[in-house]
């Protein structure tokens, strides 16, 4: 076998069996501050514009139940074509009262999540369905109409 024959086998060999390693990839995602940060929130003393100016904002504002910052962040697998992994997700949450100071710091994992199935029924609603036909012969007529006075 010539020189220029076992090269070119060697090099599709290579690439061969790289192509099969293990390599991934991980992607980091979302906002977390840093433990020292979250450390120097204190609770019924931290207002929240020290909460802003020590760890940023955050991910989501909640308005509904009072006043709380979010901030999230996860990492997240992928090798070659297989479906992405989540690895890792953390949550902090820090909620306020109406003085807009801290009342409370909580901090969720991966662990506490819960997996949710997406329902597919359809919500009925009322009223009558149209067709294509009838919803452009009903418009027939309905604009450019005179204003009453």
């Amino acid at each position: 076998m010539s020189t220029n024959k076992k090269l070119f086998l060697t090099t599709i060999l290579t690439i061969m069996i790289s192509a099969c390693s293990n390599l991934y990839i991980l992607n980091e995602t979302g906002n977390m501050p840093q433990s020292r940060k979250i450390e120097q929130i204190v609770i019924g003393q931290s207002t929240e514009k020290d909460v802003l100016n020590r760890l940023g904002s955050p991910s989501a504002i909640d308005k509904f139940n009072g006043k709380s910052y979010i901030y999230m962040s996860s990492k997240i697998k992928s090798v070659a074509f297989y479906k992405p992994v989540e690895v890792e997700r953390n949550v902090l949450t820090i909620e306020f009262n109406k003085n807009d100071v801290v009342s409370k710091v909580s901090r969720l994992s991966k662990a506490d999540g819960e997996e949710i199935t997406i329902s597919l029924d359809k919500t009925p609603t009322s009223g009558k369905e149209l067709t294509v036909w009838e919803q452009i012969m009903g418009n027939i007529g309905r604009f450019n109409q005179p204003l009453a006075k």
